[in-house]
């Protein structure tokens, strides 16, 4: 297992996770109660993603930074999904007629 994202929050834990799974990725969340205890943690005491499968951790890379670079890059990127062909808004990582994960 190995660490892949240092995450700002819970929320974006989560949602590098749902990406990373999204992608076939088996991840889970450390740190999800740590939030209770700040003041009292060190200032780095935040939610982390890890890869459960070591050999996943280079495409678990690829994912996360692809999806970051989606969050900074503004409006645009409608995509068409690679399952049902429908169209979708760059806003959604999910098709919403048929929940298959947008293509990387």
């Amino acid at each position: 297992m190995e660490c892949v994202y240092q995450a700002a929050s819970l929320l974006d834990a989560q949602l590098v996770q749902d990406a990373l799974e999204g992608g076939g990725i088996d991840a889970t969340i450390n740190g999800v109660y740590l939030s209770g205890a700040i003041g009292e943690l060190p200032a780095d005491a935040t939610p982390s993603v890890w890869v459960i499968n070591d050999s996943d951790v280079t495409r678990a890379r690829t994912i996360i930074k692809e999806l970051l670079d989606d969050a900074t890059s503004g409006p645009g990127g409608d995509w068409t999904c690679a399952d049902c062909g429908e169209g979708s808004s760059a806003a959604f990582q999910f098709c919403w007629k048929c929940g298959s994960a947008k293509s990387i």
